[in-house]
């Protein structure tokens, strides 16, 4: 399963994006390994992280948000045009994701329903590709 946060734009995506990983990834610490620490170990980010936890214990979770690589942030949201979307659920499908867990983050439920409806329709015609 890969949760995939939904944004309209890619700044937008960054801004929120980047300060929840951050404290995913930094606040993880020695005391509290988990299975997003070890996904994330095997990512090859154990430097990352343990810089961005040296962020969190100076109190400057700003810092810890800034470190965040674009990419990462990015692959973990499903942002852009319905092509570049496309793009993201493919290159999901192709690496051995089954399950997408689509997260519309910010704003009202009602808000949200439209672009997950649409991340739903993309998410079939590229089931239908395969």
């Amino acid at each position: 399963m890969a949760p995939a946060f939904l944004f309209p734009d890619r700044e937008r995506a960054l801004g929120m994006i980047k300060p929840f990983l951050a404290g995913q990834l930094g606040k993880q610490g020695d005391f509290a390994y988990s299975h997003h620490t070890a996904v994330y170990e095997r990512a090859g980010y154990r430097e990352l992280m343990a810089r961005l936890a040296g962020h969190f214990a100076a109190g400057k979770p700003e810092e810890a948000a800034a470190a965040v690589p674009d990419d990462l942030a990015l692959d973990r949201c499903l942002t852009g045009t319905d092509d570049e979307i496309r793009q993201s659920l493919r290159a999901y499908r192709d690496c051995g994701v089954t399950t997408v867990q689509a997260i519309a983050m910010g704003g009202r439920l009602t808000r949200a329903l439209e672009p997950l409806a649409r991340v739903r329709g993309l998410m079939d015609e590229v089931n239908r590709e395969a």
